[in-house]
């Protein structure tokens, strides 16, 4: 009788451990964070960025002088990186920050202060997203990027635009491109 009475405590416990643990992990579940999807990249770099803190070229020319201690990084790739950098900056393509910034930059905390900078401004933002959501809360990007900082101004060719009132077949004719249509229920931040 002893030993069926004690089965059945153990049989009991055991069932009421599996069903708080499957009930726990339901709850984590529920609450993880809905994914945004975003209609393309520029919707995306725009929502990246409410989130973000930005420096601009003036401010960080004036951290420079004062010689105060900020890790600097340049996310440009090495065709880029090859016409210039901005003095004291490290350089980790953006494609690989989020896996080299730690063995790159010895002694780096979560708690440093990190500017970023690319060309402009969008990988920066990006990856500066990135970096806070792998825990650093001290993370800027370059207002401008690089070419605000030197100064660069660059011409932008205007987009072309295709005319609704066009049919298909004549776009192709003159080589346009069919015009991309935004994923259903995507944007937004």
């Amino acid at each position: 009788m002893k030993k069926h009475l004690i089965l059945l405590l153990f049989v009991s416990f055991t069932l009421v451990s599996c069903s708080s643990h499957v009930n726990e992990t339901w709850n984590e579940i529920k609450t993880m964070k809905k994914i945004t999807k975003y209609s393309d990249v520029s919707d995306l770099v725009i929502c990246s960025e409410k989130n973000l803190h930005k420096i601009s070229t003036d401010l960080l020319k004036k951290k420079m002088d004062k010689g105060g201690k900020f890790f600097l990084i340049d996310l440009r790739e090495a065709d880029e990186v090859a016409n210039g950098v901005i003095e004291g900056s490290t350089n980790i393509p953006r494609g690989l920050i989020e896996f080299r910034i730690a063995k790159d930059i010895p002694g780096i905390n979560p708690q440093d202060e990190i500017i970023l900078y690319c060309k402009n401004n969008n990988r920066s933002i990006l990856a500066a997203n990135s970096l806070q959501q792998l825990g650093y809360s001290n993370v800027y990007y370059l207002d401008g990027g690089y070419n605000g900082f030197m100064g660069i101004k660059e011409e932008v060719a205007a987009p072309q635009v295709q005319v609704a009132s066009q049919a298909p077949d004549q776009n192709k004719a003159k080589g346009a491109m069919p015009m991309k249509k935004k994923a259903p229920g995507g944007g937004g931040c």
